[in-house]
C-alpha cells in the first residue's frame, strides 16, 4: 500500500465513529458540567434575538430607509404574515425563496 492509501484509512477512521463520540461525550460533559444552563437559557436568549431583530426590521421600515437586504425583508414581511395569522415563528422558506 502506498502512503496516499494508509493516509486515507487513518483519515477516515479519526473523522468517522471516533470523532463522533469525543465531540457527543464532549458535548454531553459540558451540559452535565454546566447544570443545563445552555438548554435552559435557550428559549430566553432566541426571544432576545427575535425581539431585537424584530425591533429593528420595524425602525427601517417604517423610518423610510429603504436600505435593506432580501433575507431582511424576506423575515420581515414573513414575521407580519404570521402575526396577521396569529401563527407561531416559523418562517415559511418557500416564501423566503419567492423574495430571494
Amino acid at each position: 500500500m502506498d502512503f496516499a492509501a494508509v493516509m486515507s484509512q487513518v483519515n477516515d477512521f479519526v473523522w468517522g465513529p471516533v470523532m463522533l463520540f469525543f465531540l457527543v461525550g464532549t458535548g454531553v460533559f459540558l451540559t452535565i458540567r454546566l447544570k443545563f444552563r445552555p438548554w435552559l437559557n435557550l428559549p430566553y436568549a432566541v426571544k432576545m434575538i427575535m425581539k431585537k431583530m424584530i425591533w429593528k426590521f420595524r425602525e427601517i421600515l417604517e423610518g423610510g430607509k429603504k436600505d435593506i437586504s432580501c433575507q431582511q425583508e424576506c423575515i420581515w414581511r414573513s414575521y407580519q404574515e404570521m402575526k396577521r395569522q396569529k401563527k407561531s415563528l416559523l418562517i415559511d422558506m418557500n416564501t423566503c425563496m419567492h423574495w430571494i
